[in-house]
């Protein structure tokens, strides 16, 4: 009897010991994929916010800060604190949801881990940049301006919004909490409390927060929604829907002076930030409308030429067609052409000691441009354009610049 079940026994051993080896195996293989899935797809969606933070750096108003005289105002300040609440209106979105029980990517429990984390690790960096920059505001009220804090927030939220609920339940909860995001950030530029390559710099730092948040936490578990889109193909194919978030910096730059230009200097356009949305109508062709802040400079022709005063900045509008042809690999070319105004504007110098009233009335304005989109995922996509901008009555330019796009 005792061989008979030491025989039993033995064999049992001999057939499952490698079965459960290659069980073993297969988890810790299943889970090394995994890792790198999530490593592949966090490298290609950072591509994006690494593009808004570059984007800050290249156009490099900053560096013009020592040379800028920061003498122009406008007759009335813009009063523009909603931007002081906006900036969490993501993540009331977000936990508002969870709160009607619609199902998201993580539990509750995850999802107050990896905000928490990425708040502090948000604060953390954002006073670091200010303390190590010292940059001047616009208003010239502090040195804290580069990055802008509120669009550090605002686009964090934003992007958890978008892994928690865009890419799982339905894209236009990322269409709101990016609108959100922007409208913050255009608002601090109205208000002159930042330049705009410092929302540009906030905005990748936020994106770049939260997808390194999600990313980790993936790893750590799976999501608890089984819709997630981690792994979605990120093809050519042509989507319905392309909203994006756009910075160009004007150049070859024609103005159009009257009695008072002509007699103290040019008004010279110099960086603009923007917002696009399209809508496809067939596999080619399409529609849209833009709106654009254009920050402004004085070239005070009394002084040296590299003396500027920055100005308030100029609202614009835009609507009119565009084209896109998917190209080899991940490339899709564009073509957008558009017409609209440009908002009037009022201004108030001090020049050689004598008072100069400058009025830009709301003018006609049209634009055409060509782009190259790359697309980094499912989507999210960044691409570079360069086109041409006219504006009747005001300036004549071309301008080059890069998009992030969010496309589905």
């Amino acid at each position: 009897m005792f061989k008979k079940t030491l025989t039993i026994t033995l064999l049992l051993l001999v057939f499952l010991l490698p079965a459960n080896a290659r069980l073993f195996d297969s988890k810790l293989i299943a889970d090394s994929l995994r890792v790198r899935d999530n490593w592949n797809s966090f490298s290609m969606n950072i591509v994006a916010p690494l593009t808004l933070v570059g984007t800050s750096t290249i156009w490099g108003d900053y560096l013009l800060e020592d040379k800028i005289i920061l003498n122009g105002h406008n007759h009335n300040p813009v009063n523009l604190n909603i931007a002081n609440y906006i900036q969490y209106t993501p993540m009331a979105i977000l936990y508002a949801s969870k709160v009607f029980g619609l199902p998201g990517r993580y539990t509750w429990q995850q999802d107050l881990i990896v905000h928490a984390g990425a708040s502090l690790l948000a604060l953390g960096i954002n006073q670091s940049s200010k303390h190590l920059f010292r940059r001047m505001r616009p208003d010239e009220r502090s040195r804290s301006s580069y990055p802008s804090g509120h669009s550090v927030t605002a686009f964090m939220t934003a992007h958890c919004l978008h892994k928690e609920y865009g890419e799982t339940i339905s894209p236009w909860f990322s269409v709101a909490g990016y609108s959100f995001a922007v409208a913050t950030g255009a608002m601090r530029v109205i208000q002159k409390r930042h330049h705009i390559s410092d929302v540009l710099c906030g905005a990748g730092m936020g994106i770049f927060i939260a997808e390194l948040g999600y990313t980790i936490c993936d790893m750590i578990c799976y999501p608890s929604n089984s819709k997630s889109v981690l792994n979605k193909d990120r093809s050519t194919a042509i989507d319905k829907w392309d909203f994006s978030m756009n910075s160009s910096y004007m150049f070859g730059v024609s103005a159009v002076s009257d009695s008072y230009l002509n007699n103290y200097g040019d008004f010279k356009p110099s960086y603009t930030l923007g917002l696009e949305a399209l809508r496809m109508f067939s596999k080619n062709f399409g529609a849209g409308i833009r709106a654009d802040i254009t920050e402004y400079f004085w070239q005070n022709t009394y002084v040296d030429i590299a003396d500027y005063s920055r100005v308030a900045p100029q609202i614009s509008g835009y609507a009119g067609v565009a084209a896109r042809i998917p190209a080899t690999g991940f490339l899709i070319i564009g073509a957008d052409a558009m017409a609209g105004v440009s908002a009037r504007n009022n201004y108030h110098f001090t020049c050689q000691e004598e008072a100069i009233d400058i009025n830009i009335p709301t003018s006609f304005s049209t634009l055409t441009q060509i782009s190259l989109q790359f697309n980094t995922s499912k989507m999210l996509a960044i691409s570079a354009f360069a086109g041409y901008k006219y504006t009747h009555l005001n300036a004549n330019m071309f301008y080059t610049g890069t998009a992030v796009h969010l496309h589905f």
